[in-house]
């Protein structure tokens, strides 16, 4: 199954990965919809900014509901928790979680779905796994606490993690360089 909304709290690391389908993320409020394990930042949707604080991807959040709504659309989004504390890893630490989803849940035309996380990089065996675990605690904690019937998507694993990330309850992963190849080794023609 294919995650269809946008990701809130993560960004694109480079504009040049804004190409091809990554570049209808700006476009998801007109109608057509959208799949991507990449980010929507607000300079998808306008100019060019910075986003990584809450309060920011709060504004982005706004920015969405804005266009969905002027679109006659409801988007799809999941918010990314950075569990691991990584300080490259772009979303909501886990105490911001609660306070966002009610900013985010209060906005038309937007429909919170889950969360979604990035393992580190394992410094030793089953440190993803644990990362995964604690973001599955969070994710049905606040399945509880906002009593969405649609909260129900927790996309966590990727290539190198996906297996302990399916025994930690992901129900969505992101498997793009097992099927298509290490990007930095991608040539455009």
């Amino acid at each position: 199954q294919i995650f269809v909304g946008v990701i809130i709290g993560v960004g694109v690391g480079e504009r040049q990965d804004l190409r091809g389908e990554d570049r209808r993320v700006g476009r998801a409020g007109r109608g057509g919809r959208h799949r991507s394990g990449r980010g929507l930042r607000r300079s998808d949707c306008r100019a060019d900014r910075q986003h990584r604080s809450q309060e920011n991807t709060v504004e982005l959040a706004e920015e969405i509901s804005k266009r969905s709504e002027s679109n006659n659309v409801t988007t799809s989004v999941l918010l990314q928790a950075n569990v691991s504390g990584e300080e490259s890893k772009h979303g909501f630490a886990p105490h911001e979680l609660k306070p966002a989803i009610d900013k985010i849940m209060a906005l038309p035309s937007i429909k919170v779905c889950g969360l979604m996380t990035m393992a580190p990089i394992e410094e030793y065996e089953g440190q993803a796994r644990e990362v995964f675990a604690k973001t599955r605690v969070i994710f049905e904690d606040l399945k509880s606490y906002t009593g969405l019937e649609c909260f129900n998507v927790l996309s966590m694993g990727m290539s190198q993690d996906y297996r302990s990330a399916i025994l930690e309850g992901s129900t969505h992963i992101r498997i793009g360089t097992a099927i298509f190849g290490n990007r930095a080794e991608y040539k455009p023609v």
